[in-house]
């Protein structure tokens, strides 16, 4: 037998152990009861959970006196407030720490923690966002805070929804150059963009009825995303709370619920950022990037060739939403 085999053994006859402790113990007290325990008895049962005598003894006699069959909790090291005042003094720096900690047992006759016991305590009663802010700060401990972070959900359970200015300038059928505006909306399950629409000037309220449109709808021209959440979260937007976006809403049984702040509707916030960034930085006449010392070759032929209106734009953020599911492709069902 090698020694990883043996390991196992001792592992498992360990963890069998632990399983019928409590069953043996109870057997051998109704023994007890009946009058029928004897030293053979318990020599056999020690013999089965690879225990001695003694120690079977020892199980039954605190059983009958603590009326429990389950084994002695051990005592261990916690962190008390005194070790978290020492911490805190310590700047979160374990070993300074636990040098203080030891000092002070040693000067009150205690026998001062181990540093790896130190180590474990911490890990196992103080989070990690605990630890941060006391080694560098509030703002530190806040990137552990779980405010503003929701649950997990499943697909078509929480849309969010918003416009975002895209920072491009779109050729409109009379020559004239226009900004543009994205409608969208932003399963929250699988970050997948449901729907969109792209406006020329600015957008409005047709601008989310039309997305919500191609939200819903699924098919060649719309899927494969589709169907009907059971919550869309929005802003205090005049065109999203405005009364025909409510009605149609309302029409389809989906309620709105009205967040105040960004962080409310974190994951269509983040899509607007990653759309300015990454989605719009490589399309001809994006006003953010930095205007070149000579004009690049071939640009005025990508412009010309290129994504040049409304249409284009719409196609480019259409192309990018079919990759923005992280959890695999949708099926064809509306679910």
């Amino acid at each position: 037998m090698t020694d990883e085999e043996d390991g196992a053994g001792s592992a498992s006859l360990a963890d069998r152990r632990e399983l019928l402790r409590a069953v043996a113990v109870r057997s051998l007290q109704q023994r007890r009861v009946e009058g029928e325990l004897s030293t053979a008895h318990v020599r056999l049962v020690a013999s089965s959970l690879g225990v001695s005598v003694r120690t079977l003894w020892r199980w039954l006699a605190r059983a009958e006196q603590t009326g429990s069959v389950e084994p002695a909790p051990r005592a261990r090291f916690e962190i008390t407030d005194e070790v978290g005042e020492v911490l805190a003094d310590c700047l979160g720096n374990v070993k300074r720490a636990h040098e203080e900690l030891a000092r002070r047992a040693r000067a009150a006759g205690r026998r001062p923690p181990g540093l790896s016991t130190l180590h474990d305590a911490i890990r196992r009663d103080l989070t990690p966002g605990f630890m941060a802010g006391l080694r560098e700060g509030v703002p530190a401990a806040r990137g552990y805070d779980p405010a503003f972070k929701r649950p997990v959900v499943h697909r078509n359970e929480v849309w969010e929804a918003d416009h975002q200015h895209a920072p491009l300038r779109v050729v409109l059928p009379d020559g004239s150059l226009s900004r543009v505006w994205v409608t969208w909306y932003e399963d929250r399950a699988t970050s997948m963009v449901m729907g969109w629409a792209v406006t020329a000037s600015s957008a409005h309220r047709d601008s989310v009825l039309a997305a919500l449109r191609s939200a819903v709808l699924t098919g060649d021209d719309y899927g494969p995303a589709g169907g009907l959440p059971e919550l869309v979260r929005i802003d205090g937007g005049a065109d999203f709370v405005s009364k025909a976006v409510k009605d149609a809403f309302g029409a389809l049984g989906v309620p709105l619920q009205r967040v105040y702040t960004p962080r409310h509707k974190g994951g269509v916030e983040r899509l607007n950022r990653t759309a300015v960034s990454r989605f719009f930085a490589d399309l001809p006449r994006y006003t953010k990037a930095p205007a070149p010392r000579s004009p690049p070759a071939g640009r005025a032929g990508r412009s010309a060739a290129g994504l040049r209106g409304v249409r284009g734009v719409a196609a480019r953020v259409g192309r990018a939403a079919q990759h923005r599911g992280r959890r695999g492709a949708y099926g064809d069902d509306a679910a």
